[in-house]
C-alpha cells in the first residue's frame, strides 16, 4: 500500500492519531513522492500562473496534467492578491499560465469552476488531485467531495495550506475541512510541514 511507502520513506509511525507529521516534506518532496509511486495522470485545482504545474511537468516525465481554475474574480474570494485588483489580474494570470506551460506536452488548462470541471472526468481516472483553490471551509470540503471519486484506489488527494487563518483580507480553513473529512471517513492524514504553508494528503481507499 502507498501509505506503507510513506512510513518507510520518512520513518513515521502510521499508528499514531491524525495528523501524521512529516517534517521533512514540502512541495518538492510531494512531486518526488508522486514520481516514486508511478503517478502519471494528475489534476491541480487552482493554477494561478502555473508555477507549481511547471515544477510537476519538469520532474515527472510523461505527466498528463489537468489544470483547473476559473481565473475569475468573484465576491467573497480573497485568497490571493489578484482577487483585490479585479478581473484583469486573473486574465493576466491565465495568460501567464498558458505561456509558461506551453513547452510541455499533455497540458490541459480548463477554465471552469472546480466542481463543474470535476463532472467532466470519469470516476477512478486520476492518480492524484492537488487542491489549492478557495481555502474556506465550504469550498475545500466541496472540492474534496467532487474530486475524490475521480481518483483511483491508492491514488492521492492532497492540497496546500493546511492551516486556519481568519483575517479581513484572508480566510483559510483547510485544516478544519481536511481534519473533519479524514476523521469522519477514517483516513490516515499526512501533513508535510517543512514549509510555512503545509501540504496535506491522504490516499483513496
Amino acid at each position: 500500500m502507498n501509505i506503507d511507502h510513506i512510513a518507510h520513506k520518512y520513518n513515521v509511525d502510521m499508528s499514531q492519531p491524525n495528523p501524521i507529521i512529516v517534517s521533512a516534506g514540502g512541495r518538492a518532496e510531494l512531486i518526488e513522492l508522486w514520481k516514486e509511486l508511478g503517478y502519471k495522470i494528475g489534476a491541480e485545482v487552482g493554477v494561478q500562473r502555473g508555477d507549481f504545474a511547471k515544477d510537476m511537468l519538469k520532474n515527472i516525465p510523461g505527466l498528463i496534467y489537468y489544470g483547473i481554475d476559473a481565473w475569475t474574480c468573484y465576491e467573497g474570494y480573497k485568497d490571493i492578491i489578484a482577487s483585490r485588483h479585479g478581473q484583469g489580474s486573473f486574465d493576466r494570470l491565465y495568460e501567464d499560465a498558458k505561456n509558461q506551460l506551453a513547452p510541455y506536452p499533455n497540458v490541459n488548462l480548463i477554465r471552469k469552476w472546480s466542481v463543474d470541471a470535476a463532472k467532466d472526468f470519469t470516476d477512478n481516472s486520476l492518480d492524484f488531485v492537488y487542491i489549492d483553490g478557495n481555502h474556506d471551509f465550504a469550498h475545500t470540503t466541496e472540492d474534496i467531495a467532487a474530486w475524490l471519486p475521480k481518483i483511483r484506489v491508492e491514488g492521492m488527494i492532497c492540497g496546500h495550506d493546511y492551516a486556519r487563518v481568519n483575517k479581513p483580507e484572508l480566510t483559510i480553513h483547510c485544516k478544519d475541512a481536511v481534519d473533519g473529512w479524514t476523521n469522519a471517513h477514517g483516513d490516515k492524514l499526512i501533513v508535510y510541514y517543512r514549509q510555512r504553508s503545509p501540504n496535506w494528503l491522504f490516499f483513496k481507499k
